[in-house]
């Protein structure tokens, strides 16, 4: 990456649904790279949503973990719709 990457900090990230940050993932869109960082559970249900179109049997995240997904261009935001291209943790 090179020049300025904008930040942004958004509250409803603190403790959001799935739904929530699903939402605030479509409202981004047209961003070439999106980074949310936030909490447990809401962000490992994200992963495991978008990538596998269910939450209930995923295993979780550990502390500091990063998930990168993969979004195909102008498919909507939906359960399933992601590629897990790397997972790393500490």
């Amino acid at each position: 990456l090179t020049g300025y990457i904008e930040q942004r900090l958004d509250e409803r990230i603190y403790d959001a649904t799935p739904g929530t940050l699903a939402s605030l993932v479509d409202e981004h869109r047209d961003a070439e790279r999106l980074l949310l960082v936030g909490h447990n559970p809401g962000l490992e249900r994200l992963a495991a949503l978008m990538h596998s179109g269910q939450t209930g049997d995923y295993r979780g995240m550990p502390t500091a973990a990063i998930a990168l997904l993969a979004l195909p261009l102008d498919a909507a935001i939906e359960p399933g719709i992601a590629r897990l291209t790397a997972f790393w943790w500490p």
